[in-house]
């Protein structure tokens, strides 16, 4: 990381700084005050902007916040589509309840409907 300022100012000796001018060194010492202040201003409006950025990122899915709350261009994960139809796919096994053999029925009743749905 960068040196401040102020050490590197530190670093001149003090017969170097009696060669440089009056006006010269008022000059560097006012830029050197600008900077530290910029550095400080800097450093703030980096903490803001963190925070912004995560509020701008808050959504439903990520925080406790209804969906109603989320932005207009917000777009759920989606479940990524498989290519495959709905439902039991083929060689599927299905899953049936079992019928009681018919040695453990009391009474076993055929029923047929009346009339056929499809031709009557």
């Amino acid at each position: 990381m960068e040196k401040p300022v102020s050490e590197l100012i530190e670093s001149i000796s003090q017969e170097e700084w009696a060669q440089v001018p009056d006006s010269v060194c008022k000059l560097i010492e006012e830029l050197v005050r600008r900077i530290d202040n910029i550095e400080q201003n800097m450093a703030a409006l980096r903490e803001e902007n963190d925070l912004l950025k995560e509020q701008v990122a808050r959504t439903s899915a990520n925080s406790s916040q209804p969906s109603s709350k989320n932005r207009l261009d917000f777009k759920p994960n989606r479940k990524e589509i498989s290519g495959k139809k709905r439902g039991g796919q083929i060689g599927h096994i299905g899953h049936k309840r079992k019928l009681y053999p018919v040695e453990m029925c009391q009474e076993v009743i055929d029923y047929y409907p009346e009339k056929c749905s499809k031709c009557g």
